[in-house]
């Protein structure tokens, strides 16, 4: 559990980074001067989000929706004869095919992936550098 805006997790992590880089490079490698170098949580927590949020986005949701709509378009290919009856308001209405209302639910997934797609830009769009106030004061000076 934590509190605030996630300072325990963000310095937990910034040991971790620390300890791990340490090894590597057979260097001490310190957790706030080099690693945190300055960054708030309101920097580090939102951005680990968006960064979060935009790599699933396009490396997860979209192919899936993408290989769904391709899935979803060759079934209704396959049951293009088949008639079913059409439903309005809880109600049985005109006969439709079968592919029309899988096609319907392909051109929605078509137009979500569109509106998921135009959302990448703000997700990839960081807030960093603002320190824990907004005005980047105390920041290092290599930071950027």
């Amino acid at each position: 559990f934590q509190t605030g805006s996630g300072t325990s997790s963000n310095m937990n992590t910034n040991e971790v980074i620390a300890t791990l880089a340490s090894r590597l490079l057979g260097e001490t490698v310190n957790p706030n001067d080099h690693v945190n170098c300055g960054q708030s949580s309101n920097d580090i927590i939102p951005t680990s989000i968006h960064v979060s949020a935009a790599l699933a986005l396009h490396e997860q949701l979209l192919p899936a929706l993408s290989h769904l709509v391709q899935v979803i378009e060759r079934k209704a290919e396959e049951v293009h004869p088949f008639i079913k009856t059409g439903r309005t308001h809880l109600m049985d209405a005109m006969p439709v095919r079968l592919s029309q209302v899988l096609d319907g639910w392909a051109q929605q997934l078509k137009a979500n992936i569109g509106h998921l797609e135009d959302v990448l830009p703000s997700l990839q769009s960081l807030a960093q550098g603002g320190t824990a106030v907004g005005t980047g004061v105390n920041a290092h000076p290599r930071f950027a």
